[in-house]
């Protein structure tokens, strides 16, 4: 059985430092976004929009 954070704390984090990504994912996606801040969650977000599969 596998437990996501999410599912242990009701909500996500995001840190960009322990992040992996297929790189089949990534392209999909159209890569991270140069912004600011919080491309992590940018990147995430898009993920999750292209109904990757994000634990």
């Amino acid at each position: 059985m596998t437990v996501t954070y999410f599912e242990i704390e009701s909500h996500r984090h995001v840190y960009g430092a322990n992040l992996a990504v297929w790189v089949s994912a990534y392209r999909l996606v159209g890569r991270a976004r140069h912004l600011a801040c919080s491309e992590d969650v940018a990147l995430v977000n898009s993920l999750i929009n292209a109904k990757c599969n994000v634990a």
